[in-house]
């Protein structure tokens, strides 16, 4: 076992070592390596093997072995495979324990199949044993995957009478179920209680409630929590600091937003394409375009590759400077970057060009839209598996026409082109950004 203690582990190791294992009759050791497996997040086709192995050497698999694969097969969506498992299980009598019943609940619940988890938990009691903070965290998941968060937090109030912690992820899923239902006392309150815990937030959770707390314009709260976080250890990510970058942006607060990068940087994490872009965002909002055409050389230099957004945003704010000479050529050089132009990119500098008496050069990048996005989306959507009998590429096509004939030129830039299968080509990000003036 020398590779396993110096830390050479990989699959093929594992796998490798659990078959000769069995084929030597050393069950107890590739046992302890199946355990090893499952602790390290391993997935299911080494302990498929292992326990092909012991059916072939006439070796019954305990409830371990069962719970591992059918909590394996449940998670990667293949039921079939689990039922199958727990019928043997039930066939050779092995007793169900309580790993048995929560394995079920949590593989059921983050496919949505809720009913199936409330019939393993009914089983659960049934045979005498008393739901945990494990079985509650389950549930917990579970009704926040299906979105049934009155149920969840029904679930949650249940633990805090019992004294009950629930584990740090079903917090998460949780807090991240009451944003997403506006139910931001509720999620505040949630949080709240998960700091005044020995297991406490980790930086996802943080991250949740840090994006809450700046919707609501809350900045110097948020950057509270990110204080709090580093006082506790809690590790902010680029998510952390780019989401509160974005948010002083919006506010047009530049300082601030440089002064939190800087903390980025210091804590050592490397800014991303996201970050930049969120920057070269808040420069060209502030239209100063000089800065943000540096820092686009800058990520680039670094070997990041900026993508549409990016391309997007800078070509947006130096038409809006007034330099449509910079904006053309940006536009131009896209696609030797690898990069293909989309509806917003297009009607963005088509906007500039209107709005700078070029009219002439806005409708033919309008009629060159015509022929390149419809056969982008085209490919995309084929991409994507939608029957080609379901697209109607005239919708859009009908749509960006209309708003450049009423001058409605603020909508059209946002992306709208939404065609028959019901594929929206602009991102909510996007959306933001390019609202109306």
């Amino acid at each position: 076992m020398e590779v396993f203690r110096k830390g050479m582990r990989n699959d093929f190791t594992y796998g490798m070592v659990i078959t000769q294992l069995c084929r030597v009759g050393g069950m107890k050791e590739a046992f302890e390596l199946l355990r090893e497996m499952k602790r390290r997040g391993y997935k299911w086709k080494e302990g498929l093997n292992l326990f092909d192995e012991m059916s072939r050497n006439g070796i019954l698999p305990d409830s371990f072995t069962f719970n591992a694969l059918i909590e394996a097969f449940l998670k990667e969506g293949m039921v079939g495979k689990g039922d199958e498992l727990l019928g043997q299980m039930i066939r050779r009598g092995i007793v169900l324990d309580t790993n048995t019943y929560n394995s079920l609940m949590d593989g059921y619940g983050s496919l949505g199949k809720m009913n199936k988890v409330v019939n393993v938990l009914k089983a659960m009691v049934y045979a005498g044993y008393k739901p945990a903070a494990v079985t509650y965290s389950v549930l917990v998941n579970g009704y926040c995957k299906s979105e049934k968060i009155d149920l969840a937090m029904k679930l949650f109030d249940q633990t805090q009478e019992k004294g009950l912690i629930l584990a740090v992820r079903s917090h998460t899923a949780l807090i991240e179920g009451l944003c997403k239902s506006h139910n931001i006392a509720t999620e505040k309150e949630v949080f709240h209680s998960l700091t005044e815990t020995e297991v406490g937030p980790d930086t996802s959770t943080c991250n949740i409630i840090i994006h809450v707390i700046c919707g609501e314009g809350g900045l110097e709260e948020a950057e509270e929590v990110l204080g709090e976080m580093v006082r506790r250890d809690i590790k902010p990510d680029k998510v952390t600091y780019t989401n509160i970058m974005y948010w002083y942006i919006l506010q047009a607060k530049m300082k601030a937003t440089l002064k939190v990068f800087n903390s980025m940087r210091n804590a050592g994490i490397v800014p991303t394409v996201v970050t930049y872009t969120v920057l070269i965002f808040g420069y060209c909002k502030c239209l100063k375009i000089d800065e943000a055409i540096e820092l686009f050389h800058e990520m680039r230099e670094k070997g990041l590759r900026p993508d549409v957004i990016t391309y997007t945003i800078l070509i947006d704010g130096l038409c809006k400077s007034g330099n449509l000479t910079a904006a053309k050529e940006l536009f131009h050089s896209i696609t030797e970057a690898g990069v293909e132009p989309n509806v917003v990119m297009y009607n963005v500098l088509i906007r500039g060009l209107c709005l700078g008496g070029l009219l002439a050069e806005a409708n033919e990048l309008h009629l060159e839209m015509e022929k390149k996005v419809s056969l982008i989306k085209l490919v995309q959507l084929v991409e994507w598996g939608v029957p080609l009998c379901c697209l109607e590429i005239n919708t859009e096509r009908r749509a960006v026409k209309t708003a450049l004939s009423s001058g409605g030129l603020a909508q059209a830039e946002v992306g709208v082109g939404v065609d028959a299968a019901g594929v929206f080509v602009a991102t909510s990000a996007v959306n933001g950004i390019f609202g109306p003036d």
